[in-house]
């Protein structure tokens, strides 16, 4: 063998490996965002939980206790969802970007909107978009309350 097959034979293989290592990343960060999400989900259910014992031993509020705890869940819910579609996006274009996984990635991203969108309703009792109007016609608190 030549000299530069040799030379071009050992420039495939470091690309080769150096694509390995740069999925073996991107694989890595994907699961630490969905980890990243699990941790986020459990504190704030942690938290909600102690702030909503908390009031219903006496101490004073603003808000009804459990409206406050389902807010605080809700929040945390919605923010995990976005991590987690960011986590699905790297991980259908970074591995996978063929017709069917990114229908899939499609199908995922819907299930997650319509999901926030019903714990928008649970939190707030209308649709996410009727919510500004409401709350410049009632104002911030009464709008909350109101069942769409």
């Amino acid at each position: 063998m030549s000299a530069e097959v040799i030379e071009a034979s050992n420039m495939t293989a470091s690309a080769v490996q150096a694509s390995h290592e740069i999925a073996v990343w991107i694989e890595l960060s994907v699961r630490l965002i969905e980890a990243l999400s699990v941790v986020i989900i459990t504190l704030a259910i942690a938290y909600a939980t102690y702030i909503f014992l908390r009031r219903i031993m006496g101490r004073k509020g603003t808000q009804d206790p459990i409206e406050e705890y389902k807010e605080r869940i809700g929040k945390s819910l919605l923010l995990t969802l976005e991590i987690l579609v960011a986590a699905d996006v790297i991980e259908t274009v970074a591995f996978s970007t063929t017709f069917e996984s990114v229908a899939l990635l499609g199908m995922l991203v819907i299930v997650r909107i319509l999901l926030g969108w019903s714990i928008i309703v649970e939190m707030e009792g209308t649709w996410p978009w009727k919510i500004q109007a409401l709350r410049s016609e009632t104002g911030p608190k009464e709008s909350a309350s109101q069942k769409d």
